[in-house]
């Protein structure tokens, strides 16, 4: 007891000076984990590279500016605190300067949170263990991971919001809600939660009525600006909301209203339900005994509610948690004090610091990450092939390698060029003659997956191989290891390798034949495997799966470029592979599947397989 006593005695005396530590600590490992992560190219759901290229360009004058997502960054979101940051990613352009910012700006969150909690407890060693419970959350964690967004930074400046609304200081709190407001439009919903709560609180009318018509005011205009440099003249972010029909804010809050037991039914849903017990798990649900400060997540929450997704398990794997874990934290620091009284409160800390710990380790994706099966070799491929790219090329690359090459002026999704138009299909793409095409074949599965939006109509799926097998006949294969494949401009380089050729008419001895693989020759001293398919049973849905050592890697059977709209009936097409020397043999599968979220907030086809030729060694 007396080693105990002398514990507590000595964070009480230190918790400033522990909580800094904590601060820099957590900061240095996300940044870690993060640069892990980017090093070994698993960043692929485009918002690093999207961010970075917007960030890039407006430091070079063309403010805004990004071709990742086909136009401003305007069309997306009202964000003027990259302003702001635009000094501090000058001292190191790239996305490595971001992921940075992100996991420190998370971590100095942990700062007002424990003001807040000292003011509140009066507890040294109560306001820094919910600092550490905030930094040890799975869910900061996640958002952490994921990818870099601007909302991280909402945290930081709600916590102090709320400090000076506790300390009654309108002043300094109108000045950090003011550069809150900067950070993205929707977060002004966010922060309208403050001027519910002060009419509970009887505050004077600057925090009942300044704050909401500020916010309202705010949300709008920068709707307005949104709208004005979209494509097709609106939020397209409203598509998220247009379930039950409507396509602006007015026709969509009338298809609410006029379906309200639909409404209802949608946001009391099973999985609405659930999604906020897990949330709330890491908190032993003591939030619950002063639920008068979720109000503050009041407007935001009910939005996400309301999308079509509703509050999937996707929300608080990403950025989107960020939303209400604010509010949930000043809740749990109201119900710790309360419990000071408590004869059971020693068991109930206990039994959450215990909770903390075991779901930091289990439910975060640290551990994921920390294990993550990374290949090495793989890595090394992908960094020979960047090696072959000037840094002022123009080229269009899978999402994996996109946040490599964001620091240029212009670089595009070949996903976009794939599907032959933008985000939701908004606005058709045609991809412009670029220097390259960089294609790692584990994301256009996923890109090929994707087309099962509804958005996506039968034609436009029908079309997308055949369309963009011409689009690839305008460059040359220069080089191809495994899944990754890099083209190179026709008009720039002499002779390429060889992919894909549609023979004449099919070799007379495979007439009649219903195999789908006619022949094959495997080069041992090149590593490259040919195979001639039957152009009458080959489909996009066949998958080839090659076997390495440790690894498998898998491509389309004719890398998606023929449909069977194309002109290739009766045709024998062959094709070749170009391997690894470790790949021992190779499969041939049927395909379905829906794309996912990997456990380190990648994105990932999740597989439904069937077997239709058997395992060959080579």
């Amino acid at each position: 007891m007396l080693f105990l006593s002398k514990i507590r005695l000595f964070i009480d005396k230190y918790s400033k000076q522990l909580l800094w530590l904590l601060i820099i600590a957590y900061g240095l490992f996300f940044g870690y984990l993060s640069l892990l992560k980017l090093d070994y190219f698993i960043y692929n759901n485009f918002d690093l590279s999207i961010f970075n290229q917007v960030f890039y360009n407006t430091l070079n004058g063309n403010w805004l500016e990004m071709t990742i997502n086909l136009h401003t960054y305007l069309a997306d979101h009202f964000t003027p605190i990259i302003f702001l940051l635009l000094p501090i990613y000058a001292l190191k352009i790239g996305p490595e300067n971001l992921l940075i910012i992100q996991s420190f700006s998370l971590a100095l969150a942990a700062w007002p949170l424990y003001l807040i909690t000292h003011k509140v407890s009066r507890n040294n060693l109560l306001a820094l263990s919910v600092a550490i419970f905030w930094l040890l959350n799975p869910f900061v964690h996640y958002a952490n991971i994921y990818e870099f967004h601007l909302l991280t930074l909402a945290p930081f400046f709600f916590f102090w919001c709320f400090y000076f609304y506790q300390e009654n200081k309108f002043k300094p709190f109108i000045v950090l809600f003011a550069i809150a407001l900067l950070i993205r439009e929707d977060v002004s919903l966010f922060l309208l939660g403050f001027s519910i709560l002060a009419f509970l609180d009887k505050k004077d009318w600057r925090w009942k009525y300044l704050v909401p018509i500020v916010s309202l005011i705010y949300f709008f205009v920068a709707l307005r600006i949104i709208d004005y440099f979209s494509p097709d003249g609106a939020y397209k972010f409203l598509a998220y909301y247009g379930w039950l029909g409507g396509s602006d804010v007015l026709s969509i809050a009338w298809s609410f209203v006029s379906h309200p037991i639909k409404v209802l039914l949608h946001v009391f849903s099973w999985q609405n339900i659930s999604s906020a017990l897990i949330v709330l798990w890491p908190f032993l649900f003591l939030p619950l005994l002063k639920s008068k400060y979720l109000l503050l997540s009041l407007v935001s929450f009910s939005a996400t509610l309301l999308t079509a997704t509703s509050f999937a398990s996707i929300i608080f794997y990403t950025h989107y948690s960020l939303f209400i874990l604010p509010s949930i934290f000043i809740c749990f620091i109201f119900s710790l004090h309360s419990l000071k009284f408590s004869k059971h409160k020693s068991f109930i800390y206990l039994l959450l610091a215990t909770t903390v710990i075991y779901l930091a380790i289990f439910l975060s994706p640290i551990k994921s990450l920390l294990t993550y099966p990374f290949d090495k070799q793989g890595l090394d491929y992908r960094q020979e092939v960047l090696e072959q790219i000037g840094d002022q090329a123009t080229i269009a690359a899978s999402t994996s390698f996109l946040p490599d090459l964001s620091s240029r002026e212009t670089v595009y999704p070949v996903s976009y060029s794939y599907f032959g138009g933008g985000q939701f299909l908004i606005e058709d793409f045609d991809l412009p003659l670029v220097d390259y095409i960089l294609i790692d074949y584990k994301n256009f599965f996923v890109d090929m997956a994707a087309t099962n939006a509804t958005f996506f109509s039968t034609e436009r799926k029908v079309m997308m191989n055949s369309r963009w097998g011409d689009k690839l006949q305008k460059y040359s294969l220069i080089w191809a290891k495994n899944d990754i494949l890099l083209f190179q401009n026709k008009e720039q380089v002499a002779e390429g390798l060889f992919l894909t050729e549609v023979l004449s008419e099919q070799e007379e001895q495979f007439k009649d034949n219903y195999n789908l693989i006619f022949d094959s020759y495997f080069d041992n001293q090149n590593n490259i495997l040919e195979l001639k398919l039957n152009s009458n049973l080959l489909s996009d849905k066949h998958l080839i799966r090659f076997y390495r050592d440790d690894y498998y890697f898998d491509l389309p059977l004719a890398y998606s470029l023929f449909s069977a709209e194309s002109d290739v009936i009766d045709k024998t097409i062959m094709v070749k592979y170009y391997l690894s020397s470790d790949v021992k043999s190779y499969q041939v599968f049927t395909w379905q599947a829906e794309n996912i979220l990997g456990l380190v907030g990648e994105a990932l086809s999740d597989f439904k397989l069937q077997s239709i030729i058997d395992q060959t060694s080579l």
